[in-house]
């Protein structure tokens, strides 16, 4: 596999995987002065690298995933439709997704499995978890 260096105010960077280089020069970190080489061979400015900039000026695709199902009344987590929430012990014929963008080639980590099975959610996942139950809730107030 390819590896890129980058030379940062003197600092060598790296190894890097070009995935990780694409997101330096879109951070603003790597500028087309910035010295990189490639392996082992010799320090070039970045705008001698064919293509680099090009690639990292492409739009990055994203897809969205659904992470789980919560239930609409009581925003608890549920199984896909139809289910019954094991909280409000109603029977639903329509959930609520909770979905997330993902840059495409990516996966999240239990985004198959049902939201009444995803102990492991990250932190990201469980914050939009609360967020819809926040917003649920918001909308059902008498």
């Amino acid at each position: 596999m390819t590896e890129w260096y980058c030379d940062i105010l003197g600092d060598v960077v790296g190894p890097l995987k070009p995935s990780q280089l694409l997101e330096m020069v879109r951070a603003g970190d790597v500028s087309r002065e910035t010295l990189i080489r490639k392996d082992d061979s010799q320090w070039v400015p970045a705008m001698e690298v064919n293509g680099l900039f090009d690639a990292a000026t492409k739009e990055v695709k994203t897809k969205t995933e659904t992470l789980g199902y919560i239930c609409p009344y009581c925003g608890d987590p549920v199984s896909k439709a139809p289910t019954e929430c094991s909280n409000c012990e109603r029977h639903l014929n329509r959930v609520i997704p909770v979905k997330q963008e993902v840059k495409a080639g990516q996966s999240t980590a239990g985004a198959s499995k049902p939201a009444s099975a995803m102990s492991g959610q990250s932190r990201q996942q469980k914050q939009k978890l609360k967020d819809l139950n926040a917003w649920q809730r918001f909308w059902t107030m008498d």
